[in-house]
């Protein structure tokens, strides 16, 4: 198990003997956010928060391969091409771009795509041809990966419906207007598409049709925050809310 974390390092884990064998460093203190692995499990690669470039590192060597630059805001997600016979790298940030680099070449050409809001997540067809980012406007985005033009788009900020919190001054409807999906994942076939947010449904999209399949809701315990889309003012104390007490 690999994880990235804010303290600038990324930890290999061993399952087997629960222990933390191997240490990933960057050249100077970096607030690492996200990370993702090639198929090959040979090459690591982190995205920056603080400081906008991607670290790449060989998992076999534990030294720091490569630095990627280009990108202006925070990297919010990057992801290896699902193909194992390809070196391709996807990553989105803040600043309103898709960057698809190639990992073992990675003084070629990057592609950059100009996106409609800020990039959340990003996720690769299984096939490698394809490529999926989620945008902060609601928005799930496909771009060939070769040509790097749009070929799909599903809105599903209406499917995200968010509650409202006690302390909220904000509606559940006010508070939807914001809603985006922060997990993107295909399906085996590569034909759907699970989507994930701040929120308690889950979202089935057919991609080549652009439309939602289902949407399943992950839980309806009502002691959790932001469940309830209405919530009674009156039945709210300075001990919560009383419509939670049977």
């Amino acid at each position: 198990v690999l994880s990235a974390s804010l303290d600038g390092t990324v930890r290999a884990f061993d399952m087997a003997r629960y222990r933390n064998f191997k240490t990933f460093t960057t050249p100077r203190p970096v607030q690492l956010s996200c990370i993702s692995v090639d198929p090959s499990s040979d090459l690591i690669v982190a995205g920056g928060k603080d400081v906008f470039e991607i670290y790449l590192w060989s998992l076999t060597t534990g030294r720091l391969v490569d630095i990627l630059a280009g990108h202006e805001g925070p990297v919010s997600s990057v992801a290896f091409s699902s193909n194992p016979v390809s070196s391709q790298l996807a990553s989105v940030s803040w600043d309103k771009t898709l960057k698809i680099w190639d990992a073992l070449d990675t003084k070629s050409t990057k592609e950059a795509v100009e996106l409609v809001s800020e990039g959340i997540c990003v996720c690769w067809r299984p096939d490698g041809e394809a490529v999926s980012v989620s945008t902060m406007s609601g928005q799930i985005l496909t771009f060939d990966a070769k040509s790097t033009t749009q070929i799909g788009c599903i809105s599903g900020k209406k499917d995200l419906r968010m509650g409202k919190g006690e302390n909220e001054k904000i509606s559940a409807n006010k508070k939807s207007e914001t809603a985006h999906f922060t997990s993107l994942c295909y399906s085996a076939d590569g034909s759907t598409l699970l989507a994930g947010g701040n929120s308690k449904y889950i979202c089935i999209y057919n991609v080549q049709e652009s439309i939602l399949l289902k949407k399943f809701e992950v839980t309806q315990n009502r002691s959790f925050d932001c469940m309830d889309e209405i919530i009674n003012r009156r039945k709210m104390t300075e001990f919560g809310n009383m419509a939670l007490v049977e």
